[in-house]
């Protein structure tokens, strides 16, 4: 059974697909393929095309897959990106019922809920609304910003300052 067709990388040097084989999910990348999962999830390129991830699922436990390296194993995973200049990689789980918003690899603070992250357009900043205790708050490079009821938009600067 044929399900998807595949997808290039944005330069389209790269194709990646995911099959099955022996009743489990591989991603077939370049050629190579991803260890067996239970779960694999649509599978992202850098902007740059020399990188990749996706999510994935094992025994009970989602893993953030990274140029083919797990890390963040957790019950449940949110949204995956990408930072503009490809480096850095944003992620959101939650443990114990709270998100936690993961950028290189490092825990931000717990919340209630999330929006996803945003990168600044020369991808040293990342943002995003964290709702705690029904307050609004943001969390700007890991910092959290006041309290509020409510916050309707987000964005950086195009300069990348503000």
């Amino acid at each position: 059974m044929v399900t998807d067709s595949g997808e290039f990388s944005p330069d389209a040097d790269r194709l990646g697909y995911v099959a099955l084989k022996d009743k489990k999910l591989v991603l077939v990348m370049d050629g190579k393929l991803s260890p067996p999962y239970d779960e694999l999830s649509h599978f992202i390129f850098s902007p740059d095309s020399k990188r990749y991830a996706y999510m994935a699922k094992r025994e009970n436990k989602y893993f953030m897959v990274v140029d083919g390296k797990e890390e963040g194993a957790s019950n449940v995973m949110g949204s995956y990106s990408f930072s503009p200049d490809s480096r850095r990689v944003v992620y959101s789980v939650v443990e114990d019922g709270q998100w936690f918003m993961v950028v290189d690899g490092k825990k931000g603070p717990a919340c209630d809920q999330m929006s996803n992250a945003a990168f600044s357009p020369d991808s040293r900043r990342i943002a995003y609304l964290a709702v705690k205790k029904k307050l609004v708050s943001t969390i700007v490079d890991g910092n959290k910003g006041r309290s509020f009821d409510e916050i309707k938009f987000l964005n950086f600067s195009s300069n990348s300052q503000h």
